[in-house]
């Protein structure tokens, strides 16, 4: 038997989402066989080459963005209640969040978050400007008197994200 496990983390708990199973053929003799071409399938990096515009309801914007990761952020963010997505293989999440607070106070109160994690997350670049701030994943942007959020985690080797599509995401994310 072949069994392919979905798990999703929630909430820093794993969880199994599916479950399926495939009967194999015996094989005689020593040596692997060929997996199945599902097991195959889950085994290679996830590559997203489009990005989808999506409405967060919740919170009245728009933002872009790969539907090979998130194939149901449409459906999920226009609900309304919805403020976080958690991606194919749960080897990535975009969290959407906002803020009543001055942007500079937000901006170093992400710095002192990252600065101050148990894993010693290292800053890898930030940048703030007149109404938009990003502190690696994490992108701010002030519309009147909010500051809405996106924050971007993942595993770069298991979703294989290229650095382009980071930066389009994050400048198409602009608050409008």
């Amino acid at each position: 038997m072949a069994v392919t496990l979905d798990i999703n983390i929630l909430d820093g708990i794993p969880r199994i989402a599916a479950i399926s199973q495939k009967r194999l053929q015996r094989q005689v003799g020593r040596g692997k066989g060929p997996r199945p071409p599902e097991m195959e399938a889950a085994l290679q990096p996830i590559n997203p080459q489009k990005l989808t515009k999506v409405l967060v309801k919740k919170y009245g914007f728009s933002v872009l963005l790969p539907t090979d990761l998130f194939p149901d952020a449409e459906t999920k963010l226009a609900e309304g209640n919805a403020d976080r997505l958690e991606s194919i293989r749960g080897c990535a999440t975009v969290n959407f969040s906002s803020s009543q607070e001055m942007l500079r106070k937000v901006y170093d109160d992400y710095l002192a978050q990252f600065r101050a994690a148990p894993n010693q997350r290292t800053v890898d670049y930030k940048v703030i400007k007149d109404n938009w701030f990003v502190v690696s994943g994490t992108k701010g942007v002030k519309r009147g008197d909010d500051v809405f959020l996106m924050q971007l985690e993942y595993a770069g080797r298991v979703c294989n994200i290229p650095n382009a599509m980071l930066a389009q995401m994050s400048h198409a994310f602009d608050g409008n």
